[in-house]
């Protein structure tokens, strides 16, 4: 399928275009039920595998830090793919890498997978919200922007409780190929719906990094960073958290993970709103502050023993963190897409290792400090995070008018991405 045949000055091309953006969201699906699987399997998988739960944890860390350091490269190397290419190729290797896992004998093996869908997902992340962009009519590519992040969300709401469900029922092999199976659906709406996309960029690496000479840009980032890495402190963790401090039992406890999923799509939509009215870097620090009050009540529960009280609190901190967490996150692509108008997909490729190295840091952060103090300590260790990001975002807004780095362009004179 060409790119001529899905024409953007027809109703029936227009349709086309943002059906193709639904795509992009289940392609946010797949990724995020292989990315949120691990967490919610977390104990059954330790076991099965002799592990004890912080090192299990670390498979996490091991997946996004590798996603990390690959995609800055992998764009450049693919710079000149087709973006439909990439998109069949990335989700292809997800759904193989989650079949694999429901045949591995050891942990060896399984580590050995996760690198795979790693590299999967390091190229996967950046180009589906790119895509989403370039899909989307003329004036539309930040609210196909946040179409295709909901995708990730809706992975939380039902890929971590199915996946917990099918581990305490089945298997936690069960529930990775049960993620295969989400991951073949996407591939199918990417054959059938999205159109050719020839890549429209020659940027050498270092071309790709001139976006970062923007100050606000790196800030942004590095918000992006900090804030994942809190909530991942928690989420990684969350399920031997919530058997110290409710009364739930280990399935009513896919009820949170439940919980969190809903609240952050509801947060997802609520940004999208409040951003016209208040401005995106105000909804961001908003949903900052919000998500770290909520998760130092957390630690705060620790000092009362297990009740219906506290279980109650749990639901109302995962909602406010949940919502809190998500406005910012929909909100810092849009920020970054003004911040960089120039060259808005290079922005955007540099949330995706922003975003893994977050993950990465926020799992191995919460393992160290499960190992070496107590799991009371994580929700104050994800609430300073939240803080440091909220830092982050108010230096933007402080930072004068005007003091912000041009972009540098390649020799075409064209923008970058």
């Amino acid at each position: 399928m060409k790119a001529a045949e899905v024409p953007s000055n027809t109703n029936e091309g227009k349709q086309r275009r943002w059906i193709g953006v639904v795509v992009m969201a289940m392609a946010g699906f797949s990724l995020g039920a292989d990315l949120y699987m691990l967490p919610a399997v977390l104990p059954s998988l330790a076991k099965d595998l002799h592990m004890e739960i912080s090192s299990a944890g670390k498979m996490l860390t091991i997946y996004a830090a590798i996603s990390a350091l690959a995609a800055p490269l992998l764009v450049v190397l693919f710079r000149q793919v087709n973006r439909r290419t990439l998109l069949i190729a990335s989700v292809a290797v997800l759904i193989i890498t989650n079949l694999l896992v429901a045949l591995v004998p050891g942990s060896g093996w399984f580590a050995l997978t996760r690198v795979l869908a790693a590299l999967a997902a390091a190229v996967l992340a950046p180009i589906r919200t790119a895509v989403a962009g370039m899909l989307a009519p003329k004036g539309m590519q930040a609210r196909a922007i946040a179409i295709a992040t909901v995708g990730q969300s809706a992975a939380l709401v039902l890929g971590a409780p199915v996946g917990q469900w099918v581990a305490q029922d089945f298997s936690w092999r069960t529930g990775f190929a049960g993620a295969a199976a989400v991951s073949l659906v996407a591939l199918l709406g990417i054959l059938l719906i999205v159109p050719s996309i020839p890549s429209t960029s020659r940027a050498a690496l270092k071309e790709q990094a001139a976006v970062l000479r923007n100050g606000k840009v790196r800030l942004i980032l590095m918000s992006n960073t900090a804030s994942l890495c809190g909530a991942f402190v928690l989420l990684t963790f969350l399920r031997p958290v919530l058997a110290q401090i409710t009364v739930l039992g280990p399935t009513a406890s896919s009820a949170v993970f439940v919980t969190y999923g809903l609240a952050g799509t509801a947060g997802n939509a609520l940004a999208g709103w409040a951003g016209q009215r208040m401005g995106s870097t105000r909804v961001m620090l908003f949903g900052l502050v919000l998500g770290a009050v909520a998760l130092a009540g957390f630690s705060l529960l620790f000092l009362w023993p297990a009740s219906t009280f506290s279980t109650a609190a749990v639901i109302v901190l995962v909602i406010l963190w949940g919502v809190g967490a998500w406005a910012f996150y929909a909100m810092q692509f849009t920020r970054l897409v003004e911040l960089a108008p120039t060259a808005p997909m290079a922005a955007l490729s540099w949330a995706s290792p922003a975003s893994f190295l977050g993950v990465s840091l926020g799992s191995y952060l919460g393992g160290f400090t499960l190992s070496h103090g107590s799991a009371a300590l994580l929700g104050g260790t994800a609430s300073a995070c939240f803080v440091v990001s909220a830092g982050c975002v108010l230096a933007t807004m402080l930072e004068r008018k005007g003091g912000e780095p041009s972009l540098a362009l390649p020799a075409s004179g064209k923008p970058i991405g």
